[in-house]
């Protein structure tokens, strides 16, 4: 994902300095400059208020009958799969501008969050979604039924990740966005970007436990408030002005 995303700006990058002396450049620059945008804010602002529906809890019996509820679980995280990898890099994009070890430390947490967040999401959410699609199918809804109890076993494991290993999953997953989020917003900090946009980063990713309502959709709404200070006003307050260069 990152390879076609890269290839796309150094496209566009490189059509508008054929051109940047005419129209055509400006054009394209504002195409460039639009893309990342939508990136930066669409990824979280769509996840963000996906997860407004995400429930915050799950009960296996009221999912099991209700084919409302476990059609909609399923739809959710489908549709969730995707965001992961562009809210990743939503924080790719805010860090491109700067330099320097903690961007590239950002960036290794960012590639740990795309493989270990997209399978918790596909284990936790997507997983369990077919198995309660498929008892239901079954029949099996009724707590009486003999395969019930095993079944609940089962859906409780995969929910919470429960076997050698694969809990680890879940604490990487969660861990690897908030290590690329402080790594990120400190690196800001540093070259001087919007104080209070950097600050809000930072306690969007030491917040941020689960994408579930209402952490998710919170903490999302922080990161987006934080990026759009540090992607529209950069040198707002901060003592620190734009100099030659600092955008290096």
């Amino acid at each position: 994902m990152y390879a076609i995303i890269q290839t796309t700006i150094f496209h566009f990058a490189t059509m508008s300095k054929a051109t940047e002396s005419g129209i055509g450049g400006k054009e394209m620059l504002n195409w460039k400059t639009m893309f990342r945008r939508m990136i930066i804010i669409g990824a979280p602002l769509l996840l963000g208020g996906l997860d407004l529906w995400h429930p915050e809890s799950v009960v296996f019996g009221e999912m099991l009958v209700s084919p409302a509820k476990a059609d909609w679980w399923l739809k959710l995280h489908l549709m969730q799969l995707p965001l992961f990898g562009l809210l990743a890099a939503s924080l790719y994009f805010v860090t491109d501008p700067i330099s320097g070890i903690l961007k590239g430390i950002s960036r290794v947490a960012l590639w740990l969050f795309i493989i270990f967040y997209t399978a918790l999401d596909s284990i936790a959410g997507i997983a369990t979604g077919i198995i309660i699609h498929r008892l239901q199918i079954m029949g099996i809804t009724n707590e009486g039924s003999p395969a019930y109890g095993s079944m609940f076993n089962v859906f409780t494991s995969i929910f919470n990740l429960d076997a050698p290993g694969v809990s680890a999953i879940s604490r990487i997953a969660v861990y690897s966005w908030t290590f690329a989020g402080l790594s990120a917003a400190v690196a800001l900090f540093l070259k001087g970007y919007n104080r209070i946009g950097v600050i809000l980063i930072a306690i969007s990713a030491l917040t941020y436990q689960s994408h579930a309502y209402p952490n998710g959709p919170i903490t999302m709404l922080l990161y987006i408030a934080g990026v759009i200070c540090v992607e529209f006003f950069p040198w707002a307050w901060t003592e620190v002005k734009k100099v030659s260069g600092m955008m290096s």
